[in-house]
């Protein structure tokens, strides 16, 4: 599959707001999808979902997850790979009753109330042509800690021989960035930090979340990693 190349335009970049989501609009890009790549929103193959949920509460936690098992991809290798990897998520369980237990633990020798630990998981299933992704957005709290939110992205090419793919796998990570740093530095209000008022981002990374829905690409960023932490999960929108 040929890498996008995505071409700057002149037009201006505009921002739209959106509950939980802050998606920063970016000017259309014209036509970059690569020849061999389907961007349509349409596709011959029906890939469905069985939802897994885990729900549990004890003293010092309270877990809820609904972790997607995905089904119809074209490639069943790939279709049990993907599968495997998002069942291996089953750590982040382990992690957040480890902490929550260690966090009970010192907070007892202060005799100080603390509030039950909290892991949340859901998942959303986007197809766009050959694409399908499952983002998947964890949500952790320790005792009455700050919540430290984070997101991933399982993206397949949905092929004979599929494959998971990455972001600079379809785009050029280099004209991703200009364009994202263009518009931080125009809306430095919303990225820069409270200590020296500057932007933290460098660079898109090779796991970044991302998908494309109705010829927009969508990168997602962890709470805190662009953006201060009164934000949310930070959604940057490029048309495409």
């Amino acid at each position: 599959m040929k890498k996008i190349i995505i071409i700057f335009t002149l037009a201006a970049i505009s921002f739209v707001g959106v509950v939980l989501l802050v998606i920063n609009h970016f000017p259309n890009l014209g036509n970059t999808m690569a020849s061999n790549f389907n961007s349509d929103d349409t596709s011959d193959s029906e890939v469905t979902v069985i939802e897994n949920t885990i729900s549990s509460e004890d003293e010092t936690s309270i877990i809820s997850i609904v972790k997607p098992e995905i089904h119809g991809l074209i490639d069943k290798q790939v279709e049990y790979e993907i599968n495997k990897k998002i069942s291996d998520y089953n750590a982040e369980i382990m992690e957040i009753k480890l902490s929550a237990e260690e966090y009970l633990e010192d907070m007892k020798q202060y005799d100080i109330p603390v509030s039950k630990s909290v892991l949340n998981m859901d998942y959303k299933l986007i197809e766009a042509g050959d694409l399908v992704s499952i983002v998947i957005t964890i949500r952790t709290y320790i005792g009455s800690a700050t919540d430290m939110s984070r997101v991933m992205s399982v993206n397949i090419i949905n092929e004979p021989e599929g494959k998971q793919v990455s972001i600079s796998d379809i785009f050029d990570v280099n004209s991703l960035n200009h364009l994202i740093l263009q518009h931080m530095n125009n809306n430095k209000e919303n990225y820069s930090t409270f200590s020296t008022g500057e932007l933290t981002f460098q660079s898109v990374r090779e796991d970044q979340a991302f998908y494309i829905e109705n010829n927009t690409l969508y990168i997602l960023f962890n709470k805190y990693e662009i953006a201060p932490g009164a934000g949310e999960i930070q959604t940057i929108a490029i048309p495409l």
